[in-house]
This record gives structure tokens, sequence and C-alpha cells, in this order.
């Protein structure tokens, strides 16, 4: 969850000491990726002088197909979404004009084994979670909306049993969850074993109820002793992660049914070191932001060598924030701002044109978070954007995060992953609205184009909603209502939605009547 974008200059971490020189190096595992080459021919070369920075980098990515042995030279040019996909009066309508339209008065049947499930995040519901620097981060005023904290959230620690008694009822049969870096590691290189077993009766409740876990390693929040040596942003901190990996592994890798490493890499960094909505609160910093992912992309593939080593049937992803950028106009140049925001932020998670090559070598599936979209048009008024300009529809109703999601879009979003040839979860979908009777007509339709994607040939293998209960949701505080099940601030006590109650039929049903 995002508002804004990363872009612009690479930084180098290279020949700098790394602060973790406790830690062991390892080396990187086989088949992991080495940079693209880019070569740019003559007439490339001309035509790149007169553009921006962010159009002429487009123009000389050289790319390769996945899974293929030999390289070629391929167009240079990006193809845009197209410009509109559903009507701009209403982002959910229970029939809209647009490709949730096809097909919508017959029953769509999902494939056999399909995943049903709902997301969440360990400190946006366990509560009590003061030992990393998220909270830290909640201290300071004007940082979270209504000066929110997560010190109670839902209290999923001690409440899981009762969640997952209710996630089970509505026949769910996964459930994805994050375990907890700095309660399971509170001091670097020392394991609280009592946060372990907590762990392994969560995970264990889980397994009883008949929900399967995808277990994320990271997600949004470091221990403290870690974010006061430079976080994510200091050279070498991905070897830091190693043996907190290796230790979940260990003692929780029995339980866990697949593995999400790092959750929405591209977010983590814009949000600490671009917006500053997340910590360490960095504005404009883009050397930062380079670094930050290009440790995430690291740690991502030195958990996914760990994992495999330990158990190899089991499967290891991570979650990839997609948004959809859509020209504001046919004019050429609009094309290349919305190409240009989409490329930046596709690829930026495992550095400059490597998605594809980071999908082949260090992943068994892709997880797919979708959310929204926005048009863009070009604008020579914004270097500090890319000299792109980013709005919602004209006229588009927006959720309780300012967000336009519509249903569609979810379906442009999956072909876009067909190419990298690997099974895809959709890891985090859903709209923040208290009108539940919108997120049910918006539940509906973005089912029926995740079935339409399936039949495009997508191999859509699960569904992850956000959210199972109303959360503590970042900087919004608990202003932004996810859930399929309400949480009575005063009392929390649990309430499942008319749109929980749906999502329960189709899980049943495994489809759409």
């Amino acid at each position: 969850m995002c508002c804004g974008w990363p872009g612009g200059s690479r930084g180098s971490t290279r020949g700098r000491r790394s602060r973790w020189s406790a830690t062991p190096t390892r080396s990187t595992p086989p088949g992991s990726c080495s940079t693209v080459g880019r070569k740019t021919s003559a007439r490339c070369t001309a035509r790149a002088s007169t553009r921006p920075a962010c159009f002429r980098w487009i123009s000389t990515v050289r790319r390769r197909r996945p899974g293929s042995t030999s390289r070629r030279r391929r167009s240079t040019s990006l193809r845009a979404p197209p410009p509109s996909l559903g009507g701009p009066s209403h982002p959910y309508p229970a029939r809209e004009k647009s490709l949730s339209l096809e097909g919508q008065g017959r029953a769509r049947h999902f494939p056999k084994g399909f995943l049903w499930g709902t997301s969440s995040a360990a400190h946006q519901v366990e509560g009590d979670n003061r030992n990393c620097d998220w909270w830290e981060w909640e201290q300071q005023p004007g940082r979270i909306a209504n000066g929110d904290t997560s010190a109670v959230a839902c209290d999923h620690y001690n409440r899981y049993r009762e969640d997952f008694v209710l996630l089970s009822e509505l026949n769910q049969n996964a459930h994805r969850l994050s375990v907890e870096w700095s309660r399971i590691e509170p001091s670097e290189g020392v394991f609280d074993t009592r946060q372990i077993r907590h762990y392994r009766d969560v995970l264990g409740e889980m397994r009883e109820r008949g929900l399967m876990p995808m277990v994320t390693l990271h997600h949004f929040t470091s221990p403290l002793w870690f974010a006061r040596k430079g976080g994510w942003a200091a050279p070498g901190a991905h070897r830091a992660f190693t043996p907190f990996v290796n230790r979940v592994a260990d003692e929780l890798g029995d339980l866990a049914g697949m593995w999400c490493t790092i959750n929405e890499p591209s977010i983590y960094g814009v949000q600490g070191w671009i917006t500053g909505e997340f910590p360490p609160g960095r504005h404009g910093d883009l050397v930062g932001q380079y670094r930050v992912t290009h440790n995430l992309r690291r740690a991502h593939e030195l958990a996914y060598a760990a994992l495999k080593r330990r158990w190899p049937d089991t499967p290891v992803g991570l979650s990839h924030h997609k948004f959809l950028f859509m020209p504001a106009s046919a004019r050429r140049r609009d094309r290349l701002a919305a190409a240009a925001a989409q490329t930046v932020m596709d690829r930026w998670p495992v550095g400059p044109g490597r998605l594809g090559r980071i999908v082949e070598a260090t992943s068994d599936f892709i997880g797919v978070a979708h959310y929204w979209g926005q048009m863009c048009a070009f604008d020579p008024s914004r270097p500090q954007d890319q000299f792109v300009r980013r709005f919602n529809p004209p006229g588009a109703e927006v959720t309780e995060m300012g967000w336009v999601s519509k249903p569609a879009w979810m379906r442009e979003v999956l072909n876009q992953m067909k190419r990298y040839g690997k099974p895809v979860y959709i890891t985090e979908n859903g709209i923040a609205t208290a009108d539940d009777s919108v997120r049910e007509r918006y539940l509906q339709d973005l089912l029926t184009n995740v079935h339409l994607a399936i039949e495009d040939g997508v191999d859509v293998r699960g569904y992850f909603h956000w959210t199972n209960t109303d959360n503590f949701e970042w900087a919004r505080g608990y202003g932004a209502h996810f859930g399929l099940i309400a949480v009575n601030r005063k009392t929390l006590e649990r309430t499942v939605k008319p749109s929980g109650r749906l999502y329960g039929r189709i899980a049943t049903a495994n489809g759409l009547d």
C-alpha cells in the first residue's frame, strides 16, 4: 500500500565496509541474477538525447524473455496499459461496463485445490509489539492518523484461536500471516524460545482448523537492534536477516505450507525513503531507496536458498505490489509517461530489468498484491517525479485510502504476470470502505475478473483477501476498514460482516454462481 513511487538515480554499496561484520557472509545461491546488459543503437541514442531521463532509460533497457537460452534484441518500446478499463463514475459498480461484464451471468468454477484465504501482518493485528522500529515510530506525534497506535491492535497474539475459528467457519482453506522478527530475535543473535513456541502454537492451530499457512518472514517491521545499525539501507544488511530465516526454517518449517520471504519490497523502500510515511521517514532519498530494495532483493535470494535447503518441497516466493498505471490520453508522451511509471515500479523491487530473472531463479511462485491504479501524464514541470504527473481517474469515487480500485484492473494485472510462466497467488487485494455493500459488489466483480484471467491462461492458484479483521493500517491507524470481520475498538468483539459471509459461500462453492 503506497502513496508514492520510486525512480531516478542508482546507488551503489560497492567498496563500503559492512556493518554486519559479525554475521558470516553467505554466498549467492546458484542461478541468482546478474546485472542486465545494456546497449543502445545509434538511432536510439539520437532519440534518447532529446528525451527526459526516465524515457531514455526505458529505450535502452535490453530485456530477455524468461526461460530463453539466448539473448536477442527485442522491441525497445514498452506497451502501456489501455487508457480505460471501465467507466469512471464508480470504482466498483455492480454492473460495470468493462471486462468484468464478460460472461457475468454464468457460473464460474475455480480450479480444484484453489486456495481461498485472507492475509494479515503481525504488527497490524497482534498488539504489544514494542521491540520494533514501527512501535518507536508510532510514539512520535503526527506520524499516525488520530494519534492511533498498535498497542492493542486486534489482540490477535492472545485471540488467534478465536480468529482462526471464524476463518474456518467461513470455509477458508488457507491464511497468510507473518512471524515477527523482532519477537523471535529481540537482540542480534539472541533468539527467544518462548516466542518460537508461540508461533508453533499459532501455526499448529491453523493446521488443526484446516488452514494452510503461507508464512511471511518480513512484513514492513524490523527489530530495533537492526534499525539502530541503519536498517535495510546499511551495506550488507541482507546478511543480518539470514540467521532469523535459518532459525524460523528449523523451528517452524514443518508447519509452513508456503513461504513468502519479503512483503512488497517496492512499497517498503518508497514509503520509508521517498514519501517518508514509514520509518525512518526519509524524503526523496533515491540513493537510500535503491540500497534498501537492493538489500531486500539479496535478502530474498539468501532466504530462498536457506529455505529450499531445509524444505525443498515447500514453495517459496515474495509478494510484489502491482500498480496499474494508465496513460491520461492517447498521446505518445502520456503513453510513455505511463510506461515509465509502470517500468520503474515493476522493476525496482528486484533491480532494473531483473524481475523475470528473479522469478526464474529464486521464486517458485509469483505473489501479487494489487489494490489500485492511476492515470499518468507527461509533465515537463515535474523533474523530481521523472516528468510524470499521476492522478486518479476524473470523477471516480475513492476508498478510505484515497484510491480508485476497479475490479477489471485485476485481470490486466494478472495477464501481465503470465509471461513469467510461474504459478500466481494473489497475496493481497481488497478495498477500504465502511460501506460493506460496496465491498460485496467489489468482491464479486473482482473474483469474476480473476476467473477471466484464469480463462485467459494465467495460472492463478489462490486468492488471499486483505484482510480478515479490520486492523491497524500503518500511517492511517484504524481509519481504513479492509476487513471481512469488524472489530469493536473498545471490547475487541469480532463480528463477521455480510461480505465475510459472501466470501465464505464463494469458498464453499469454489466458485461464483
